[in-house]
């Protein structure tokens, strides 16, 4: 993955390689102000995040923003409460700059999408411990998929 230089909900900066290398993590694209699949993408990582807690607690959560002009701190600390985040879910956003590589990363580039910015994916994207892109799920994952997919991908960490 490339490292992108990212904001979290905390305020605090990182990039995407440090905030994931070490850790198995589920991202999703989203953005606070989306009123179509972004707040049911939040929901579906909630459920996921719940039914996982005690049988894969290791698992990180990453909410990664495609709108650095809309999201900031405070959005993202919103987003991650309205939707019950528990430690372990980070939000973060990108600069302005980095922005269009969140979609060269995932093989989807912005102009896809005709400048709409509504029309991201619904897919869950999936990172190993060393901070690589292994796996992307169909749109709209339930949590039981979400949960077959990581135990696949890190077996023998759990």
């Amino acid at each position: 993955m490339p490292a992108l230089a990212l904001t979290t909900h905390t305020g605090s900066k990182t990039d995407l390689v440090a905030l994931t290398r070490g850790k198995l993590t589920a991202i999703q694209l989203m953005f606070t102000g989306c009123s179509a699949v972004c707040p049911i993408q939040g929901a579906i990582f909630a459920a996921a995040q719940r039914k996982l807690a005690k049988s894969m607690p290791q698992v990180q959560w990453l909410s990664l923003s495609i709108d650095p002009l809309g999201d900031d701190p405070k959005a993202l600390a919103a987003w991650l409460k309205r939707h019950g985040a528990q430690p372990g879910w980070t939000a973060a956003v990108p600069g302005l700059k980095d922005a269009e590589s969140l979609f060269d990363m995932i093989g989807r580039r912005s102009k896809d999408f005709a400048g709409d910015i509504d029309r991201h994916t619904a897919q869950v994207f999936i990172a190993d411990r060393q901070a690589r892109l292994v796996y992307s799920t169909a749109d709209m994952p339930s949590p039981e998929v979400l949960e077959e997919v990581l135990k696949e991908i890190d077996p023998l960490k759990l």
